[in-house]
């Protein structure tokens, strides 16, 4: 989401003044200046930006945590017009207020493993800091100021999405022109489901489907931060005992499964016998439940010869992966690569 700058007029000249950062630990002010601005003089090298709708500017300098930098050495020669500009910017904008706080651990935001937000992990937001404080494994409790570049932010460093109080769903998503959105899922007063989506300003608005968006395909960043996450293991919820669980036509005898029209076929196979069960219910209800004890026996099938298995389908994405038989081991594709099964221990294949 490219949030729009704030144009500014200031001793003859025209400004765009664009917000950067989510608290007042990281924010930045860019200062932009129009292409004729008179007092900068601007290098034939210098390039100009075009912001949105705002339409074409040259960058002079920016703002952050009280230090400027030029983006050239002779807009120096300006430096008391860019303070200045800095900070009546500051002075008619106040300083902003927190809308929301994070909390910070070892290796970035906190948050949880939903099924709802299948393909990584959530960060937990909450509506007040004493909740969020008493959040375990708090280093550090953050107050967002800047609900939009907080939330594009998560997304670039690859979270899956966030939970507004433990309960309401914040999607990433993305809509026609490429942009980052964010949808807000929670139960209505009615008892149905209301959905809303973050403007660029921070407010929540409601969402009907006017604009076309659709869930923003972010798996190879996910991933990353899963094993940043949870360590560098093949898949969690791996069996002890061994046993799992398929479904098929026949007791014993794989069923095969389409994802995707025209995709590949794949069997399924589940650690929790009342997963499989769901699962048979809602896709396949003329299917069985049956144990599988022989992993490598139950992949090297006839009825799999070319094919993997689904491991956990519905699940979250750290409990999920693809298994199959190279005829002498047992390869698992999931969220931290691919590994080999040899005598119940898994070795992580090298790239």
């Amino acid at each position: 989401m490219k949030l729009p700058g704030t144009p500014l007029h200031h001793a003859g000249g025209n400004y765009l003044l664009v917000e950067g950062g989510y608290s007042h630990d990281t924010r930045t002010i860019t200062l932009l200046a129009e292409p004729d601005n008179g007092p900068f003089e601007h290098p034939e090298r210098a390039r100009r930006i075009t912001w949105g709708e705002q339409g074409e500017w040259y960058p002079i300098s920016q703002w952050a945590v009280g230090m400027i930098s030029l983006q050239e050495e002779a807009y120096g020669e300006q430096r008391a017009l860019i303070d200045e500009i800095f900070e009546r910017f500051r002075v008619e904008q106040r300083d902003l207020r927190p809308v929301a706080w994070a909390v910070q651990g070892h290796g970035g935001f906190l948050g949880s493993l939903e099924t709802i937000l299948p393909m990584g992990l959530a960060v937990t937001l909450y509506d007040d800091e004493e909740t969020a404080a008493e959040e375990s494994g708090a280093d550090e409790v953050v107050p967002i100021t800047n609900l939009p570049n907080f939330l594009t932010h998560l997304a670039r460093e690859g979270y899956a999405g966030a939970m507004w109080n433990g309960r309401q769903p914040v999607f990433f998503c993305i809509d026609d022109a490429d942009e980052v959105q964010f949808l807000r899922v929670q139960r209505s007063d009615a008892g149905g489901v209301a959905m809303e989506i973050l403007d660029a300003d921070g407010a929540w608005n409601g969402y009907e489907g006017a604009e076309q968006i659709e869930m923003l395909d972010n798996a190879e960043r996910c991933d990353a931060r899963l094993v940043e996450t949870l360590g560098m293991q093949p898949v969690l919820d791996w069996p002890d005992h061994g046993t799992f669980y398929g479904v098929g036509p026949r007791g014993g005898h794989a069923g095969l499964v389409q994802l995707e029209e025209d995709g590949p076929e794949y069997a399924v196979l589940f650690v929790d016998e009342d997963a499989a069960g769901d699962w048979r219910d809602e896709v396949e209800p003329g299917w069985n439940v049956f144990e599988v004890e022989e992993l490598s026996t139950f992949l090297g099938s006839e009825e799999l010869e070319g094919r993997g298995a689904l491991l956990n389908p519905g699940a979250h994405r750290a409990r999920q992966g693809v298994l199959w038989s190279d005829g002498e081991r047992v390869i698992l594709d999931s969220f931290s690569g691919f590994w080999t099964l040899e005598d119940d221990e898994f070795e992580p294949v090298e790239e």
